[in-house]
């Protein structure tokens, strides 16, 4: 019956419907409403029948099957997925914010947080990002995040440039001799929720996976003072190295080569690896990995966390979390990717100071 387009608008995604004309015919392109606003996604159509099925989610609302029904012009949800006791918590919220970067750019911020939250700058907060290949954090729920809200923190995913919020121009603008921008981004949301007394340099650390390593290290290498701790997951952490490994060729067109002065020098700038100095207190580091990654080699991990704990000054934890049953995440279990996520947010509870999640003394013998 019509021409269906899911369009980003930042962080979320609209539906358009362009009715079908005659040849000259101009088109009218029609807005569809949408009972969640958050991320759409268009299943595969069959041409006999009119109409569209749709997957919606946002952060609060579990991802669930619907159907645009043209004829009402309405949206409906289809009974086809049984519904959990957690599919739209009550209790959260996300708030969506624009905060300016270190050079004047607006980036978008999508601040997950429980409905009670006090401003007092005492929350335990996470900055997440990634920052690559045009990919954009959609909005979903996820469980494991609603347990770190649930038990008061606060998790900001911030949409920094080199991901996709708003195309090409935003990937771009994180590629390459532009990457710092990607994890100057990524300060900028932190000292905007310390700012806005979300949380304190004590009580907030930064988090992200792979590409997402390069967030998360160059931005505890240009402002250690920012963060009390860090976890890069799969992280590539050697940018100089990176294009040595088996996967490495396939990333020169997102990072560049070694091959190229201009390019070697935007990949010197990206590694953090080689930003490392001596006797500086860095945030407390756990570095995430499964030996068996051959998207990301372990050894990115591995010698990151040794030039790191070389370097570490005040003693200050470097930890590597190896799981000789994963690779790069994808093919993880259920229960690998919750036991992992607990490690996770415990480390992070532990170095901002939460009581439970310290160690035990132990009593003298």
């Amino acid at each position: 019956d019509a021409l269906y387009v899911a369009e980003r608008r930042g962080v979320n995604t609209a539906l358009l419907r362009v009715p079908h004309g005659t040849f000259g015919a101009p088109t009218k392109k029609e807005e569809v409403a949408l009972p969640v606003v958050g991320s759409c996604f268009i299943a595969p159509t069959d041409s006999r029948l009119t109409g569209v099925a749709l997957s919606l989610g946002s952060w609060t609302r579990a991802t669930k099957p619907y159907f645009y029904d043209p004829q009402q012009k309405r949206v409906v949800a289809l009974d086809m997925v049984q519904s959990g006791a957690l599919d739209a918590p009550t209790n959260v919220e996300a708030r969506e914010v624009v905060i300016k970067s270190h050079d004047g750019v607006d980036v978008p911020v999508s601040v997950l947080v429980r409905k009670d939250i006090k401003l007092d700058g005492t929350n335990p907060t996470i900055v997440y990002g990634y920052g690559a290949y045009g990919i954009t954090e959609s909005p979903f729920l996820n469980p494991r995040v609603y347990a770190w809200l649930e038990r008061g923190g606060v998790y900001a995913v911030a949409h920094v440039r080199g991901g996709g919020a708003f195309g090409e121009e935003w990937r771009f603008a994180g590629r390459k001799g532009t990457k710092p921008n990607t994890w100057k981004d990524g300060i900028a949301v932190a000292e905007w929720l310390i700012a806005n007394r979300y949380t304190s340099p004590e009580r907030i650390g930064i988090y992200g996976g792979s590409a997402g390593g390069i967030f998360v290290g160059r931005a505890i290498t240009e402002r250690p003072e920012l963060f009390a701790a860090a976890v890069p997951a799969v992280g590539v952490m050697d940018m100089v190295r990176a294009e040595t490994a088996a996967n490495g060729v396939g990333n020169v067109p997102e990072f560049g080569t070694v091959k190229d002065e201009d390019e070697f020098r935007a990949l010197l700038a990206m590694s953090s690896y080689h930003h490392v100095k001596n006797a500086v207190k860095y945030p407390a580091v756990m570095l995430v990995h499964g030996v068996n990654d051959t998207r990301v080699d372990v050894w990115q991990s591995s010698k990151f966390a040794a030039r790191m704990l070389a370097a570490q000054a005040h003693h200050q934890p470097v930890l590597m979390r190896l799981d000789y049953e994963l690779g790069h995440g994808g093919g993880g279990t259920r229960d690998q990717q919750q036991r992992q996520t607990a490690d996770i947010w415990s480390f992070f509870l532990w170095q901002f100071g939460a009581p439970e999640f310290q160690p035990k003394q132990r009593s003298p013998q």
